[in-house]
C-alpha cells in the first residue's frame, strides 16, 4: 500500500491502521512464551501500532526525509480518516504479551525502513526486466 504513494497518481491506503511487520513477528514469539490461558485468559488479541497515521501529513514527512523521491510521490489530496490508529486495549496487550507501547517501532522508523526497502526491491525488478 505504501508503494503507491510513490508514484504521482498513486493511492493512499485505504485507512490509517497500520503496524510494523518486526512488531507483529515480536508479538507472535511472545506469544509463543506468554502466560497460559487459565493464567492471562483468552490469548486471541488484536494488535496494532500505538502510534497515529496523518494522511495529511504522510508525503511531506517522505519528502522531507527522501527529497530525492519529492517529484515522485503522489499527488492525490490525502483523504479524510475517521481514526488515525485502532483503537486498543493496550493494558490487554502488555498482560498477555508483555508488549509495551514503548516497544513498538515509531511511525518514522516504520515509513522510512518500508520506503527503503520497496526502493531495493524495486530496483530489482528493474534490473530483472528483458
Amino acid at each position: 500500500m505504501l508503494y503507491s504513494l510513490l508514484q504521482p497518481d498513486g493511492a493512499y491506503p485505504p485507512n490509517a491502521d497500520h503496524i510494523d511487520v518486526r512488531d507483529v513477528a515480536k508479538a507472535h514469539v511472545l506469544a509463543l512464551k506468554s502466560p497460559p490461558s487459565s493464567v492471562v485468559g483468552r490469548k486471541r488479541i488484536i494488535i496494532a501500532s500505538p502510534h497515529g497515521l496523518n494522511f495529511a501529513t504522510l508525503t511531506d514527512f517522505i519528502a522531507e526525509k527522501r527529497p530525492a523521491l519529492k517529484e515522485r510521490l503522489t499527488k492525490k489530496t490525502p483523504p479524510k480518516v475517521d481514526r488515525d490508529r485502532v483503537p486498543l486495549d493496550f493494558a490487554r496487550v502488555e498482560q498477555v504479551l508483555g508488549l509495551k507501547k514503548s516497544d513498538f517501532h515509531n511511525l518514522e522508523d516504520t515509513l522510512l525502513d518500508t520506503i527503503d526497502h520497496l526502493l531495493v526491491l524495486e530496483a530489482g525488478w528493474k534490473s530483472s526486466k528483458l
